[in-house]
């Protein structure tokens, strides 16, 4: 999965380039506690897409909800879990 996210989820390519932002307001954080300490968190809220690519004026294309698993291991946040929901086109 890391190896595809550094390509770009959906492509790499000069002529293409997915880009994906976060609606301002739309973002909440739930901590998840075990015995009163925090191990992970749920990271939600809705995000609009982006295309453009060389030479090509970015526009945006979509809109989705989103939720991220991240879990606290070692001292460092990892990505556990992606989901990307509910896709529309841009109003």
């Amino acid at each position: 999965m890391l190896g595809t996210l550094k390509k770009n989820l959906c492509g790499n390519y000069p002529s293409y380039q997915l880009r994906r932002e976060a609606v301002k307001g739309t973002v909440d954080v739930y901590p998840m506690y075990k015995s009163g300490v925090v191990y992970g968190a749920i990271i939600a809220g809705e995000h609009v897409f982006y295309i453009g690519g060389t030479g090509k004026k970015e526009y945006k294309d979509g809109h989705a909800r989103f939720s991220d698993l991240w879990i606290l291991k070692d001292g460092e946040w990892k990505m556990s879990r992606i989901l990307s929901y509910d896709h529309k086109p841009v109003k």
